[in-house]
């Protein structure tokens, strides 16, 4: 009889840890499918579709970018920063800061100072892009400084990351990061009031 009891007691235990172990399972489950459910309110920067190209605006050339907001979410400010590709010769790379000397009048040591002196350009848009629509915007030299009309300097760059600013669910401004290095996005947890 006490054998009984305790070949009784110990499969009551293991169905008992059994139950309990599934709950977990259940329980884990659910946490995931709720995180999952909580980031729908994040805009991915894969609804973004953008194309960087050599064009005409005001009869003049210009690199350029057509960017289409393929996401549900207003977009309020983005910019796409390109940085040094990798294989530029050092021939390339001073006769493009000699450029820069001349555009800007100054030393290529003022440049040095001011850390101007690297192949870095951006693309801004900082109106509103609504979902479904499409904008152009001109990529600048040194943070919106000049135009960047010469493709061959263009050519000497790559993207590094984008920084996107959207309205979210909640309706403040969120903000997102995207590393083309990585192919990497990161939500940031700061959140703004609308303006």
């Amino acid at each position: 009889m006490k054998k009984l009891l305790s070949v009784l007691l110990s499969l009551l235990m293991i169905v008992a840890l059994a139950g309990c172990q599934s709950n977990g399972e259940q329980a884990k489950e659910d946490t995931q499918v709720e995180k999952e459910e909580e980031k729908t309110d994040e805009l991915d920067f894969n609804d973004i579709s953008w194309e960087a190209y050599y064009g005409v605006d005001n009869n003049k050339r210009y690199m350029l970018m057509d960017i289409e907001n393929n996401s549900n979410y207003v977009i309020t400010d983005i910019e796409f920063t390109y940085v040094e590709k990798d294989g530029v010769t050092d021939e390339e790379r001073t006769a493009f800061i000699e450029d820069l000397s001349e555009l800007f009048e100054m030393s290529i040591e003022e440049l040095h100072d001011w850390n101007y002196d690297k192949i870095e350009f951006s693309a801004n848009y900082d109106e509103n892009i609504n979902p479904g629509e499409s904008v152009t915007t001109h990529f600048y030299y040194l943070h919106g400084i000049y135009y960047l009309m010469d493709e061959d300097k263009f050519n000497l760059s790559a993207p590094d990351y984008a920084e996107i600013e959207y309205v979210g669910d909640d309706n403040k401004i969120h903000t997102t990061y995207y590393d083309f290095r990585t192919n990497k996005q990161r939500y940031s947890n700061e959140v703004k009031d609308i303006q």
